[in-house]
């Protein structure tokens, strides 16, 4: 009988510490952004505010993402949800369970943020251009939301490979971003952390 595997992810201590850390980070950046103005201003707080509620959310799910990624990759070799949450637990403990996830909140910071500031460009671009007065129809905004969302999926788009990477090949990538770019390039070259990327564009637009 084999020994059972002894879960090596961050101890609930760290866990809390780490949570509070990035709770005082945000509300102290979140204080000192709130009384300035400015158009420059505006579009860093929108930004920021993209980039906080991304990373927050990713985070909260990137147990299940996780798995869907796993899943999604290879195929028939996986068991249920709950098995590869279990067999993710067993193998890494709490690390595990978050396999990815810091390359994902990379992805998901500027991606959003790209993304509202690049929708709020094209619409205003789309007013400049219309009549005095004109209201901007359900078209046109799905057009601005579907190039914004082009240019951010563009963006981070080799981030997205990494995470994949990092969540379906830990141990070849060692479990680290820089370990799963020179996988990808050794494999690939640089071509590689965008391979893919035409599909994605293309479901991007109506996402």
């Amino acid at each position: 009988q084999q020994p059972r595997a002894i879960p090596t992810g961050p101890s609930p201590l760290g866990l809390l510490v780490l949570a509070l850390g990035s709770f005082g980070g945000i509300a102290l950046a979140t204080k000192l952004l709130a009384p300035l103005s400015g158009a420059w201003v505006g579009g860093a707080k929108l930004v920021f505010a993209a980039a906080v509620a991304g990373v927050i959310s990713r985070t909260c799910c990137a147990p299940l993402e996780m798995v869907s990624t796993v899943m999604m990759c290879r195929g028939d070799e996986c068991g249920s949800m709950g098995e590869e949450l279990a067999d993710a637990w067993r193998h890494d403990g709490m690390s595990g369970l978050f396999k990815g996830n810091g390359a994902n909140c990379l992805k998901v910071a500027p991606s959003r943020g790209t993304q509202f500031l690049v929708y709020e460009f094209v619409k205003r671009q789309m007013v400049a251009g219309a009549a005095a007065g004109a209201v901007l129809s359900a078209g046109n905004r799905l057009v601005a939301g579907g190039i914004a969302g082009m240019v951010a999926a563009l963006l981070v788009y080799p981030l997205e490979v990494i995470k994949t990477m990092l969540t379906i090949y830990p141990e070849e990538c060692k479990a680290t971003p820089g370990g799963a770019i020179g996988c990808v390039i050794k494999a690939g070259g640089v071509r590689g952390l965008y391979a893919g990327v035409v599909p994605t564009l293309i479901a991007m637009f109506p996402y």
